[in-house]
């Protein structure tokens, strides 16, 4: 333990534990980068699911489902 903080005091030791800890700066700057960015990828997938969800829920809702136009040919069908 005392030759730790004896490598610590002296001058190289200063510089080894200055990159030791610009290091560790480093790599936690470049994980919170990281982290925020798959968080904000996530987020936009989730409200475009959410938006397509709702589109489909107001089209269905839409439909005119009326007796009366329940014998009617369905334009979109191809075969009828």
């Amino acid at each position: 333990m005392i030759t730790l903080l004896s490598f610590v005091v002296s001058p190289i030791g200063r510089w080894v534990a200055l990159a030791v800890i610009l290091s560790g700066l480093a790599v936690a700057a470049v994980v919170k980068v990281r982290h925020d960015a798959i968080q904000a990828a996530t987020q936009q997938a989730t409200q475009d699911a959410l938006e397509r969800l709702q589109d489909a829920i107001r089209r269905g809702n839409a439909v005119d489902n009326s007796p009366d136009k329940l014998r009617q040919p369905d334009p979109n069908c191809r075969d009828c």
